[in-house]
Protein backbone atom coordinates (compact mmCIF):
# COMPACT_ATOMS: atom_id res chain seq x y z
CA UNK A 1 0.00 0.00 0.00
CA UNK A 2 1.12 3.46 -0.63
CA UNK A 3 0.90 6.04 2.54
CA UNK A 4 -2.91 6.88 2.03
CA UNK A 5 -5.34 6.65 4.68
CA UNK A 6 -7.19 3.43 4.42
CA UNK A 7 -9.91 4.59 7.00
CA UNK A 8 -13.17 5.82 5.01
CA UNK A 9 -14.76 6.93 8.02
CA UNK A 10 -14.32 10.47 8.93
CA UNK A 11 -12.85 11.81 11.71
CA UNK A 12 -15.67 12.99 13.29
CA UNK A 13 -17.73 9.76 13.50
CA UNK A 14 -14.94 8.45 15.84
CA UNK A 15 -16.27 10.85 18.63
CA UNK A 16 -19.55 9.99 20.51
CA UNK A 17 -22.04 10.17 18.06
CA UNK A 18 -25.82 10.93 18.45
CA UNK A 19 -27.29 7.66 17.62
CA UNK A 20 -25.49 6.01 19.82
CA UNK A 21 -26.89 3.81 22.70
CA UNK A 22 -28.25 5.26 25.93
CA UNK A 23 -28.69 3.77 28.77
CA UNK A 24 -31.71 1.69 28.40
CA UNK A 25 -30.08 0.21 25.56
CA UNK A 26 -32.15 1.92 23.09
CA UNK A 27 -30.88 4.22 20.37
CA UNK A 28 -31.44 8.06 21.28
CA UNK A 29 -31.02 9.72 17.87
CA UNK A 30 -33.36 12.47 18.33
CA UNK A 31 -31.10 13.47 21.73
CA UNK A 32 -27.97 15.00 22.88
CA UNK A 33 -25.05 12.92 24.68
CA UNK A 34 -26.07 15.66 27.78
CA UNK A 35 -29.93 14.30 27.49
CA UNK A 36 -28.95 10.85 27.48
CA UNK A 37 -26.75 11.23 30.36
CA UNK A 38 -28.88 13.30 32.82
CA UNK A 39 -30.02 10.48 34.97
CA UNK A 40 -26.14 9.17 35.33
CA UNK A 41 -24.68 12.55 36.58
CA UNK A 42 -27.38 13.30 39.42
CA UNK A 43 -24.78 14.80 41.72
CA UNK A 44 -24.40 18.80 42.69
CA UNK A 45 -22.15 19.98 39.13
CA UNK A 46 -18.44 21.12 40.33
CA UNK A 47 -19.02 19.07 43.86
CA UNK A 48 -16.55 18.06 45.98
CA UNK A 49 -17.34 14.44 47.88
CA UNK A 50 -15.16 14.06 50.89
CA UNK A 51 -15.28 10.83 52.75
CA UNK A 52 -16.67 11.63 56.15
CA UNK A 53 -15.01 8.06 57.39
CA UNK A 54 -11.48 8.39 55.91
CA UNK A 55 -11.35 12.29 54.60
CA UNK A 56 -10.66 10.82 50.88
CA UNK A 57 -11.80 13.24 48.48
CA UNK A 58 -13.48 12.39 44.69
CA UNK A 59 -13.94 14.86 41.65
CA UNK A 60 -14.63 13.80 38.41
CA UNK A 61 -15.07 10.05 39.62
CA UNK A 62 -11.87 9.60 41.25
CA UNK A 63 -10.94 8.93 44.85
CA UNK A 64 -7.82 10.10 45.94
CA UNK A 65 -6.26 10.14 49.12
CA UNK A 66 -2.85 11.90 48.23
CA UNK A 67 -2.60 14.84 50.28
CA UNK A 68 -1.36 17.59 47.17
CA UNK A 69 -4.03 16.33 45.50
CA UNK A 70 -6.68 16.62 48.12
CA UNK A 71 -5.44 19.92 48.57
CA UNK A 72 -5.50 20.96 44.62
CA UNK A 73 -9.06 19.62 44.50
CA UNK A 74 -10.72 21.50 47.22
CA UNK A 75 -8.99 25.12 46.27
CA UNK A 76 -10.51 24.03 42.87
CA UNK A 77 -13.98 23.36 43.76
CA UNK A 78 -14.74 26.78 45.38
CA UNK A 79 -15.89 25.89 48.45
CA UNK A 80 -18.54 23.32 47.04
CA UNK A 81 -18.33 20.30 49.25
CA UNK A 82 -20.01 17.25 49.53
CA UNK A 83 -19.74 14.45 52.50
CA UNK A 84 -20.44 10.82 51.48
CA UNK A 85 -19.18 7.69 52.08
CA UNK A 86 -16.01 7.02 49.60
CA UNK A 87 -16.38 2.94 48.11
CA UNK A 88 -13.64 1.65 50.55
CA UNK A 89 -15.07 2.98 53.92
CA UNK A 90 -19.05 1.81 52.38
CA UNK A 91 -17.77 -2.15 51.86
CA UNK A 92 -15.93 -1.95 55.19
CA UNK A 93 -19.15 -0.88 57.06
CA UNK A 94 -21.39 -2.99 54.54
CA UNK A 95 -19.15 -5.82 55.38
CA UNK A 96 -18.23 -6.69 52.00
CA UNK A 97 -15.47 -9.02 51.57
CA UNK A 98 -13.88 -9.15 47.46
CA UNK A 99 -11.05 -11.53 48.63
CA UNK A 100 -9.88 -14.26 51.20
CA UNK A 101 -6.21 -14.63 52.33
CA UNK A 102 -4.77 -17.49 54.23
CA UNK A 103 -0.93 -17.79 55.18
CA UNK A 104 0.05 -21.12 56.63
CA UNK A 105 3.11 -22.70 58.18
CA UNK A 106 5.70 -21.84 60.75
CA UNK A 107 7.20 -18.89 58.82
CA UNK A 108 3.77 -17.32 59.76
CA UNK A 109 4.58 -17.24 63.73
CA UNK A 110 8.51 -16.35 63.19
CA UNK A 111 7.68 -13.66 60.32
CA UNK A 112 4.86 -12.03 61.71
CA UNK A 113 5.88 -8.44 62.21
CA UNK A 114 7.40 -9.02 58.33
CA UNK A 115 4.41 -10.07 57.14
CA UNK A 116 2.67 -7.53 58.58
CA UNK A 117 4.83 -4.46 57.69
CA UNK A 118 4.91 -5.98 53.89
CA UNK A 119 1.17 -6.08 53.93
CA UNK A 120 0.71 -2.50 55.69
CA UNK A 121 2.95 -1.43 53.07
CA UNK A 122 1.14 -2.96 50.19
CA UNK A 123 -2.13 -1.31 51.50
CA UNK A 124 -0.79 2.59 51.89
CA UNK A 125 0.46 2.20 48.43
CA UNK A 126 -3.02 0.31 46.32
CA UNK A 127 -4.95 2.84 49.08
CA UNK A 128 -3.34 5.87 47.48
CA UNK A 129 -3.73 5.08 44.03
CA UNK A 130 -7.80 4.03 44.78
CA UNK A 131 -9.37 4.28 48.02
CA UNK A 132 -11.32 0.85 47.74
CA UNK A 133 -8.74 -1.26 48.58
CA UNK A 134 -8.71 -1.82 52.69
CA UNK A 135 -8.78 -4.78 54.72
CA UNK A 136 -11.81 -5.59 56.32
CA UNK A 137 -10.48 -8.08 59.15
CA UNK A 138 -7.18 -9.92 60.01
CA UNK A 139 -6.77 -12.90 62.43
CA UNK A 140 -3.64 -14.78 63.47
CA UNK A 141 -3.53 -17.78 65.38
CA UNK A 142 -0.52 -19.95 65.75
CA UNK A 143 0.69 -20.88 62.44
CA UNK A 144 -1.99 -19.44 60.50
CA UNK A 145 -3.21 -15.92 59.22
CA UNK A 146 -6.50 -15.15 57.54
CA UNK A 147 -6.94 -11.62 55.73
CA UNK A 148 -10.12 -10.21 54.50
CA UNK A 149 -9.81 -7.83 51.67
CA UNK A 150 -12.37 -5.46 49.99
CA UNK A 151 -11.01 -6.19 46.62
CA UNK A 152 -9.54 -9.23 44.50
CA UNK A 153 -6.85 -7.48 43.70
CA UNK A 154 -5.58 -6.70 47.17
CA UNK A 155 -5.73 -9.61 48.25
CA UNK A 156 -3.76 -11.53 44.75
CA UNK A 157 -1.41 -8.91 45.64
CA UNK A 158 -0.61 -9.53 49.57
CA UNK A 159 -0.01 -13.33 48.31
CA UNK A 160 2.01 -12.72 45.61
CA UNK A 161 4.31 -10.33 47.65
CA UNK A 162 4.36 -13.09 50.46
CA UNK A 163 5.18 -16.16 47.83
CA UNK A 164 8.05 -13.37 46.48
CA UNK A 165 9.56 -12.68 49.88
CA UNK A 166 8.83 -16.16 51.48
CA UNK A 167 8.98 -18.60 49.01
CA UNK A 168 6.16 -21.18 49.42
CA UNK A 169 3.02 -22.46 47.40
CA UNK A 170 0.60 -19.97 46.71
CA UNK A 171 -2.59 -21.30 45.06
CA UNK A 172 -5.58 -18.37 43.46
CA UNK A 173 -8.97 -19.34 43.46
CA UNK A 174 -11.10 -17.01 41.56
CA UNK A 175 -14.96 -17.91 42.12
CA UNK A 176 -16.69 -18.01 39.26
CA UNK A 177 -20.00 -15.34 38.69
CA UNK A 178 -18.54 -13.88 41.67
CA UNK A 179 -16.25 -10.90 42.23
CA UNK A 180 -14.48 -13.13 44.92
CA UNK A 181 -10.89 -14.44 45.20
CA UNK A 182 -9.76 -17.02 47.64
CA UNK A 183 -6.04 -16.98 47.85
CA UNK A 184 -3.68 -20.01 49.76
CA UNK A 185 -0.39 -19.78 50.85
CA UNK A 186 1.40 -22.20 52.68
CA UNK A 187 5.49 -22.40 53.91
CA UNK A 188 6.71 -25.48 51.99
CA UNK A 189 7.83 -28.03 54.07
Amino acid sequence: MSGKNVSTRSRSSWNRRSDALDMTGQIGRDRTDAERHKRVHKRTPGAVRVCSSCAAVSAEKRWVTDPETIARIRNAAGGAIEPTLCPGCARVRSGRVDGWLRLEGQAVREHEDEIRSLVFHILEDSRRDDPVHRVVSWHTEGTRMEIETTSQWLAETIGKAIQRDLGGDLDIRFIPDEEFVRVYWKERS
